[in-house]
C-alpha cells in the first residue's frame, strides 16, 4: 500500500514530468504506476474505425460518461526501437513481428486483399482494372485468371491475352484482331504494381516498417555517464494496442504523454492518457497527432504522415518557392587578377593576423543558392531543412508523385544527439516524422540514376581554399580530389543496403587511396561517350565557384584584415555526368576539432603547396 511519504517522494522526483499532468490526477497515477494497474479496459472498447489510417478506434462505454480530468490511465509501450536496427530485431523476434502486424491490422488487410467477391476487382490495383477488364472480356476468362495471366506475363497485355487464348486454341487471326483493338484502345500502365499481400518474412518486415511511422512516438532520454558527462538520445516507441487505437482530431478530447517511471529495478517507460473534455457514452477517444507548436500550413504538411490533407496548398507552396527563388541576391564576384599560388602562400606566411573562417555549411549553401540562382541551380542537390521547410518538402514530394518523378529522399540528421543517422527512403511518412526530433536535419532529393564506376556508386571530394587579402577574394581547388566508392554494385531496389548507396574512401594494400586520380580518370572516361574528364571537371568547377559566390554574397566581404577558409565539397554525378553538390564540410569539421588555429591551417595548406588551381 502506498504511503504519503512515498507519494511525496514520487512528486519530488518527477516534478518536470508531472507538470504536464493535472494535479488532481497525480495520486491516482502514482497508485496505478506502483501497482501496475491497467484499467482502460474497464472504460473503453475497440470498435471498427471509418478512418483509413486506423482499422480500430477506442470508444468510451460507460452510461454516465467520463468527466474531464476525472481519471488517468496507463498505456504500455509495445516496442522501443532504433530505426537503423529495427528490421534486424524484427527478423529475430517472430512474436514481436506478429504482434505489430496485428496492432497495425496488416494481416487483416492482406486477408481483405485476397478475398474475392463476384463482380468486384478485389485484389487488383486500381491502375490495372481497365486492362484486366479488357483481357477478361476478350478471352472470356475470369478477372482473377486475367490478373494472374497479366502478372505471369510480366505485365505485357498482349502476352497475357496470348497465354489465355492459346490455351484455348486461339488462332493467329484472332490474336491479330485483338492486337489491333488493343492498339486503338486501352494503354496499359507503365508501372508495375507492388505485390498486394506480403508473404515472405522480409516482405512482412518491410510492411511493418513502412507503416510504423503512422504509429510511433518519440521522447528524449537524458542520462549521466560514469565520467559525469550528460548525454541525450531520441527514443522511438510504439504504444500498446489500446494507445494505438486513439484516433486523431484537431480538437482532441484526451491528452497522451510519455512518463518514465523510476523503480528500484530501473526505469520503466509508460504513456498516460486522461480526458481533457467531458466524454459522453459512446464517444471515440481522439488526440492531436501533431507536435505542439506546429501550426498553419506546417501542420497540414505534418498530417500527411498519417493521411492525405491539403495537397493543393502544399504543392502550391512548392511551386511558389520555385517561382520566387533566384532574384534576391547577386552572386559575389571573385578577384579578376591572377595571383600565383606562391604569392598567396607567401602572404599567408608573412601575416601573423590571418584569420581562418568557416564560410559555408550545407544549410548556409542551401539558403544562399536559393536566393541567388533558384531552381536553375541543377548542380546543387534540391534540399530542405525539416524544421523550417516541411510544407515545401511535402509539396515537392506530392508534386513529384503527381508527375511520377523521382521521390527518393536522402535524410541526414544533425549530430546533436550523438551519431548522425543517414538513410534513403521513398516513404513520405518516415521523412515527415523526423520533424519530431531536435536534430531533424536535412532531406535532399537522392540521385536515383547516378553515374557509376565499375557498376558502383561514387562521389568525389574536393578541397577548396578561399584567400582574401582584405580587399578581394580568390578561390582555389586542390588538384588531387578524393574518390569514394560504394562497396557493392548500385541497386535502387535495395535501399537498406548501405554498401550499395554510401560511397566511402578505399585504400590499396600499401595504404594509399584507391583509385588514385589518374586511374579514376582513365577508367571513368570509358563511360563518357567520347568526352574527356576535363570537360566534366570544367562544369564541376563552375558549380563549385557558383556555390561559394552565393554564400559570399550572403555574408559580405570581411575587409578589416586578411583571412582564408578551407572547406571540403562532396560532388556526385548523374548518369549524364552532370555534377550535383551533395555536402559541404567546414574547415573546423574537416580537421576534427572545434577551434583550430591559423598556424595549424597554414601547415595543412603548405603540405599541398603548388597543388591548388585557381577557379
Amino acid at each position: 500500500m502506498a504511503t504519503e511519504e512515498q507519494f511525496e517522494a514520487f512528486v519530488n522526483n518527477n516534478g518536470p514530468q508531472l507538470a504536464t499532468i493535472p494535479r488532481p490526477l497525480w495520486k491516482s497515477l502514482f497508485i496505478k504506476l506502483k501497482n501496475e494497474i491497467f484499467d482502460a479496459g474497464s472504460y473503453f472498447a475497440f470498435v471498427p474505425s471509418e478512418r483509413r489510417y486506423r482499422r480500430y478506434g477506442l470508444q468510451l462505454q460507460r452510461e454516465d460518461g467520463l468527466a474531464a480530468e476525472s481519471a488517468i490511465f496507463l498505456l504500455d509501450h509495445s516496442w522501443t526501437f532504433a530505426p537503423q536496427h529495427a528490421k534486424q530485431v524484427l527478423s529475430e523476434s517472430p512474436q514481436l513481428l506478429e504482434r505489430l502486424e496485428n496492432l497495425m491490422a496488416l494481416k487483416e488487410e492482406a486477408t481483405d486483399e485476397k478475398a474475392t467477391e463476384e463482380g468486384e476487382n478485389v485484389g487488383i490495383p486500381d491502375e490495372w482494372t481497365d486492362t484486366v477488364d479488357l483481357i477478361s472480356n476478350q478471352t472470356k476468362a475470369t478477372k482473377e485468371a486475367a490478373w494472374e495471366a497479366l502478372q505471369n506475363s510480366d505485365y505485357q497485355m498482349i502476352d497475357a491475352i496470348s497465354k489465355l487464348t492459346m490455351e484455348d486454341h486461339g488462332t493467329s487471326d484472332q490474336m491479330r484482331a485483338l492486337q489491333e483493338q488493343i492498339a486503338g484502345g486501352i494503354t496499359a500502365p507503365e508501372k508495375k504494381p507492388a505485390v498486394p499481400a506480403p508473404k515472405t518474412k522480409a516482405e512482412r518486415i518491410n510492411a511493418v516498417m513502412n507503416m510504423i511511422w503512422k504509429y510511433c512516438q518519440t521522447y528524449q532520454a537524458t542520462w549521466r555517464e560514469s565520467d559525469g558527462v550528460t548525454k541525450s538520445a531520441a527514443v522511438w516507441y510504439l504504444l500498446d494496442e489500446v494507445g494505438s487505437a486513439i484516433l486523431h482530431d484537431d480538437d482532441p478530447n484526451v491528452q497522451v504523454v510519455p512518463f518514465l517511471y523510476t523503480t528500484p529495478e530501473g526505469i520503466i517507460p509508460y504513456s498516460v492518457t486522461w480526458p481533457i473534455k467531458d466524454l459522453a457514452n459512446g464517444a471515440l477517444l481522439t488526440r492531436d497527432y501533431v507536435p505542439a507548436g506546429v501550426d498553419g500550413i506546417e501542420r497540414t504538411a505534418y498530417l500527411n504522415a498519417f493521411f492525405p490533407t491539403g495537397e493543393h496548398n502544399l504543392v502550391q507552396a512548392y511551386e511558389d518557392m520555385l517561382k520566387q527563388q533566384g532574384s534576391f541576391m547577386t552572386p559575389f564576384t571573385f578577384a579578376s587578377t591572377d595571383s600565383s599560388w606562391d604569392s598567396v602562400s607567401a602572404a599567408m606566411k608573412q601575416s601573423q593576423e590571418v584569420l581562418q573562417l568557416d564560410i559555408i555549411s550545407l544549410k548556409d549553401a542551401l539558403k544562399a543558392v536559393r536566393a541567388c540562382y533558384g531552381a536553375s541551380a541543377k548542380w546543387f542537390a534540391e534540399a530542405f531543412v525539416l524544421l523550417t521547410d516541411l510544407p515545401v518538402f511535402v509539396g515537392a514530394h506530392l508534386y513529384a508523385q503527381e508527375l511520377k518523378k523521382n521521390r527518393h529522399w536522402f535524410v541526414m540528421s544533425e549530430p546533436l544527439l550523438g551519431e548522425m543517422r543517414e538513410f534513403i527512403t521513398t516513404n513520405l511518412a518516415e521523412v515527415v516524422r523526423q520533424r519530431d526530433l531536435p536534430d531533424a536535419g536535412l532531406v535532399r532529393r537522392y540521385i536515383h540514376r547516378p553515374a557509376l564506376y565499375g557498376g558502383r556508386k561514387f562521389a568525389v571530394d574536393y578541397t577548396i581554399l578561399l584567400w582574401s587579402s582584405g580587399e578581394e577574394v580568390q578561390l582555389y581547388r586542390h588538384k588531387d580530389f578524393v574518390t569514394r566508392l560504394a562497396r557493392d554494385e548500385f541497386d535502387l531496389k535495395d535501399l537498406d543496403n548501405r554498401n550499395r548507396h554510401f560511397a566511402l574512401p578505399r585504400f590499396d594494400a600499401s595504404g594509399k587511396r584507391s583509385p588514385d586520380v589518374p586511374t579514376f580518370v582513365k577508367n571513368i572516361e570509358k563511360s563518357l561517350s567520347g568526352r574527356s574528364w576535363e570537360s566534366v571537371q570544367k562544369y564541376t568547377d563552375e558549380a563549385l565557384k557558383a556555390v561559394f559566390a552565393a554564400r559570399l554574397a550572403a555574408v559580405g566581404l570581411k575587409k578589416d584584415k586578411p583571412w582564408f577558409a578551407v572547406h571540403q565539397v562532396s560532388v556526385e554525378f548523374t548518369d549524364a555526368f552532370k555534377p550535383v553538390i551533395t555536402d559541404i564540410v567546414t574547415g573546423s569539421e574537416l580537421l576534427g576539432i572545434n577551434d583550430w588555429g591559423g598556424e595549424l591551417a597554414r601547415r595543412e595548406i603548405e603540405d599541398k603547396k603548388g597543388d591548388f588551381v585557381r577557379l
